[in-house]
């Protein structure tokens, strides 16, 4: 799983980029209709084919968006089920509470040095319950200090591995395609524009509206019935 998510984060962010600049392309154009006599109407409708000739262009760009954060909430309830699975010894809470205490004494008469070892074959087994158990143990160990750089070394190596960073990540996704809805929003304000060109500008900034304010208006959402 970590892979792909990596994978669909990546994918996640260049779109996103992709996104931005056909916008800050198109915003460059209704600036420059600015410098052309043109009546109201006709105004009206030069933003109109700018913003239609850029909607073509994002049309698949934010379908594939779309889809990557449907399967990445998808993936975030795997995880978590998968989690709460994971990080008992047992189903059954008394049994695991038994478990869990039995294992802490067994950890109790291991060298400190030795517990990293331990929480690396945990962690390669894909052994949550144990390998938390064994961090804890190592890091409330008086001498845990003298083992500083190779514990940071190894907790680093498997931080992204971590479920919390997959977690986070999978969130980003879905936080992305948030973003490319608010930025595709702004294509279609278009009386907010015409009155920024009759008062001699175009304000950037303003794309912070909810993307939900509009995206009745938007192409492919009126031919497929949203």
């Amino acid at each position: 799983m970590q892979r792909k998510v990596l994978e669909i984060e990546r994918d996640q962010k260049a779109d996103l980029a992709r996104i931005d600049k056909a916008i800050t392309n198109a915003d460059a154009q209704i600036v420059a209709l600015k410098k052309r006599e043109l009546g109201q109407e006709e105004l009206r409708k030069q933003i109109a084919d700018i913003r239609d000739r850029t909607v073509l262009v994002l049309r698949d760009v934010r379908k594939n968006m779309t889809e990557r954060a449907a399967a990445a909430k998808t993936m975030q309830e795997l995880l978590t089920r998968s989690l709460r699975q994971r990080s008992r010894f047992a189903q059954d809470s008394v049994t695991d509470a038994k478990l869990r205490a039995s294992f802490f004494a067994t950890l109790e008469g291991i060298p400190t040095f030795a517990l990293l070892v331990h929480f690396t074959e945990a962690m390669k087994a894909g052994d949550v319950a144990r390998a938390d158990c064994i961090r804890f143990e190592f890091q409330t160990r008086d001498d845990s200090h003298e083992y500083a750089a190779t514990s940071a070394a190894l907790f680093a190596k498997l931080a992204r591995s971590d479920p919390a960073n997959i977690r986070k990540r999978l969130a980003n996704i879905c936080r992305l395609a948030e973003m490319a809805d608010v930025k595709i929003t702004e294509l279609f304000r278009l009386d907010r524009r015409m009155a920024e060109l009759k008062n001699g500008n175009v304000n950037h900034s303003s794309r912070g509206a909810s993307s939900r304010e509009r995206k009745d208006e938007w192409p492919w959402c009126k031919r497929r019935g949203q």
